[in-house]
């Protein structure tokens, strides 16, 4: 599984690229049928923006972006609660079922 992180405005340092990435394996062992995550890290004058897109099989995308005066909540945000609740019942169903 792939995983880009890239930055808008911003550079990505090996501390928010490590924490990223930290953050996302634990989203990746829970969801084993993702096949590439895009991580976009963007700051504006003083709102730091985190977005998630995540392309699972049979072709699902799914998006989600967080915004906090702090780069480290925002990815923690987007990780830990929005990714996750998108990613609920109807979507793991979706995802499970046999493709015809």
């Amino acid at each position: 599984m792939a995983i880009e992180i890239t930055g808008r405005h911003v550079a990505v340092t090996e501390n928010m690229r490590a924490y990223a990435q930290k953050r996302l394996d634990r989203l990746v062992a829970e969801f084993p049928q993702l096949d590439r995550v895009r991580v976009i890290l963007d700051v504006q004058k003083y709102l730091h923006t985190a977005e998630i897109v995540a392309h699972a099989r049979r072709h699902i995308r799914l998006d989600a972006r967080a915004a906090s005066p702090d780069m480290y909540t925002s990815i923690e945000a987007v990780v830990g609660s929005t990714l996750a609740g998108r990613f609920g019942k109807s979507s793991r169903r979706r995802l499970r079922r046999p493709f015809m």
